[in-house]
């Protein structure tokens, strides 16, 4: 199983780990801090978050998987954790990846999603321009664009708006 792109934890009824790949070790350290091991209860945020969805499934009977992801983001990555129901234990499953925003969550083009986000990065005009081989110029119109799909007036607002989008989004 430690060949798996996503991680995965198995819980016993009392939520000591009994089993975690290495992919999930790795990333309950890298967003969590600690390596949790065999018979170690999960870091504290993580604890908590699943008692909030398991009392969620009580109140509404889902049997097999909670409703909401944890999702946390750190730099430009993003982790997503799921929690399923096996008969009396529980399984988590973490799935890595880059935190990425969704062309549709903002209303933008490809080409925009992609200046947006350098923006949201702090990225200058010229940087952006170099990463996406085009000119400064260009970069500014589409900010233009950017501006006027988004609502607001500057560029720090855009960064503003689109930081908030990227919280919200789910993997």
């Amino acid at each position: 199983m430690d060949g798996l792109t996503h991680g995965v934890i198995v819980l016993s009824a009392k939520g000591t780990i009994r089993f975690a790949t290495r992919t999930a070790r790795q990333a309950i350290a890298a967003y969590f801090g600690g390596r949790p091991g065999r018979g170690d209860g999960l870091p504290p945020a993580l604890r908590r978050w699943m008692v909030d969805q398991e009392h969620a499934v009580k109140r509404h009977s889902a049997k097999t998987q909670a409703r909401d992801p944890l999702v946390v983001n750190r730099q430009n990555r993003r982790l997503v954790v799921r929690l399923l129901f096996e008969d009396r234990s529980r399984v988590l499953v973490l799935k890595e990846g880059p935190q990425t925003l969704s062309i549709d969550a903002l209303g933008l083009t490809r080409r925009q999603t992609e200046v947006a986000a350098c923006l949201a990065l702090g990225r200058t005009n010229t940087e952006i321009a170099a990463i996406l081989r085009v000119r400064p110029r260009t970069v500014g119109k589409h900010l233009e664009q950017i501006y006027r799909k988004l609502g607001v007036e500057t560029r720090t607002a855009a960064a503003a708006r689109v930081i908030d989008a990227a919280k919200t989004l789910t993997v």
